[in-house]
């Protein structure tokens, strides 16, 4: 009930809330008092935050993302509550108490770069004080939940991570390392292999390939220190190895400075990061030295600015494929560079009056 005296001037007290009116003697009066029970009743949410590999944060990194959260409580109206919710950033508490009948909602209007925001936690309190919990998000993302439809409910609220991504394109060159060999002639392909510099296991992380594409991907990285380590394709320079990072948001972090092979780096210090990898072919050579005899194993020396004068040689693939030899008359040498990989007959053509 109500409590309120009116004194001998007709001077109304109420002690609740309310508006009292002073009136004159043999006259009607009304009192319109509004107000506010509270009740004794209390949720406490922890904050947690999870990787895009599914680990969560602990430690230092945990209570970094934990200072960069807010919160405030809102009526059914959308008005905010004030003086019902404390965040402890330090232990990640969230404490709503004291709540009279009707429906609030938790919103979290801060969160860290790099984590999907949570969404709206719901709370319809009951005339008896008891508090019912429900989460408009993810159901694993609001768990934990205990003492639902009660006066004292406990839960765990997560933050997720972004998904994290780095993206490799694949290249091949010949030996010039400017012409380009498209990946349709490809045969033999590349191989990539992610490991951890900091001694941590690799959880979590999800690789594809597209070798006839070009495309190969590393997705959902945990923070920490990785290597990056090429196997090239047979006859092929492999790239460097490459060191990098991830921080507690997600972002990939490459050297300022990229290693050989690795080249077109965008979206550095991002959650999506690409980059190309370039293959040169190896370079290989064969060089031929020809001694000439006569008839009595006597050495002689043709004349070699006659091209009739001397041998001509030919490197012959299984699949009968030629690669010339040159002769170069400054050395006396014949060469061919640059011969793929293969299973060869050298054939010779001798001059006239000279056996093969």
């Amino acid at each position: 009930g109500i409590k309120f005296k009116v004194d001998d001037n007709f001077l109304i007290t109420i002690d609740t809330s309310g508006t009292g009116y002073t009136i004159g003697n043999n006259r009607r009066w009304e009192v319109d008092v509004t107000t506010s029970n509270t009740l004794s009743n209390k949720i406490v949410i922890t904050k947690q935050f999870t990787y895009a590999n599914g680990e969560n944060a602990t430690d230092t990194n945990l209570a970094a993302l934990r200072g960069a959260t807010e919160f405030k409580l809102y009526d059914s109206a959308s008005n905010e509550v004030t003086g019902k919710l404390t965040y402890t950033a330090s232990t990640g508490m969230i404490t709503v108490s004291n709540l009279s009948e009707g429906t609030y909602y938790i919103k979290e209007t801060s969160h860290p770069q790099g984590f999907a925001a949570a969404a709206d936690i719901k709370l319809v309190v009951t005339s008896d004080g008891k508090i019912n919990v429900s989460y408009a998000g993810t159901r694993s993302d609001f768990s934990s939940l205990y003492g639902n439809n009660t006066t004292s409910v406990t839960a765990t609220l997560y933050n997720r991570q972004n998904s994290n991504q780095i993206s490799i394109k694949k290249k091949y060159y010949k030996p010039d390392g400017v012409t380009e060999i498209p990946i349709s002639q490809i045969n033999q392909f590349a191989s990539f292999s992610l490991t951890r510099t900091d001694g941590a296991q690799i959880t979590g992380m999800e690789s594809t390939v597209s070798q006839r594409t070009g495309k190969y991907t590393f997705k959902n990285l945990a923070p920490g220190a990785y290597k990056i380590t090429e196997t090239a394709a047979t006859g092929y320079v492999a790239a460097s190895d490459i060191t990098f990072t991830v921080d507690m948001y997600g972002n990939i972090k490459m050297p300022d400075t990229l290693p050989p092979g690795w080249t077109g780096l965008t979206g550095d210090d991002s959650q999506s990061l690409s980059v190309v990898v370039n293959n040169k072919k190896v370079s290989n050579k064969l060089q031929l030295k020809k001694y000439y005899y006569d008839a009595s194993g006597t050495e002689v020396y043709p004349d070699d600015s006659v091209a009739a004068n001397i041998a001509q040689f030919t490197l012959q693939d299984m699949s009968g494929n030629s690669y010339p030899l040159i002769y170069d008359r400054t050395t006396g040498l014949y060469r061919v560079d640059n011969v793929p990989s293969g299973t060869y007959s050298l054939i010779e053509t001798a001059p006239a009056g000279y056996k093969s």
